[in-house]
């Protein structure tokens, strides 16, 4: 029996032009960071648009960023720490395994995505290569 999804996408247009050196770093960056994790944005397409411009076309995480979700001096329960802690950790270990690293780790770049349960932490850019 056939299956049949629909994807909600995300993407990220970049308010900067790229030169050419860093159109090519852009490239890279962007084919080292098709990972599948349950904790880490799916990239999907990339690319570079009219005057240099960068892209990205993601799985789509639609309950904003962790700091949105808990602004800053929010008293979370333990529990709920813990479990931000092990996906950011899940994820990152992920990453760091296929010799990539997160330059950036801080609560506005950790993406909520949809479960029942809690939502997942997801991690947005930036990779890079190590």
């Amino acid at each position: 029996m056939p299956i049949s999804a629909i994807l909600t996408i995300g993407y990220k247009v970049f308010k900067t032009q790229l030169t050419l050196d860093k159109m090519k770093d852009f490239i890279n960056e962007a084919r080292g960071m098709r990972l599948r994790h349950p904790n880490i944005v799916e990239l999907l397409d990339f690319g570079i648009a009219d005057e240099n411009t960068p892209y990205l076309v993601m799985t789509l995480a639609p309950h904003g960023t962790l700091l949105q979700r808990h602004p800053r001096g929010t008293l979370l329960p333990l529990a709920s720490v813990v479990s931000y802690i092990k996906q950011v950790a899940s994820a990152l270990q992920y990453a760091h395994e296929r010799r990539l690293i997160h330059r950036d780790v801080k609560p506005e770049n950790m993406l909520l995505g949809t479960t029942t349960r809690c939502c997942s932490v997801t991690l947005a850019l930036p990779l890079l290569p190590i």
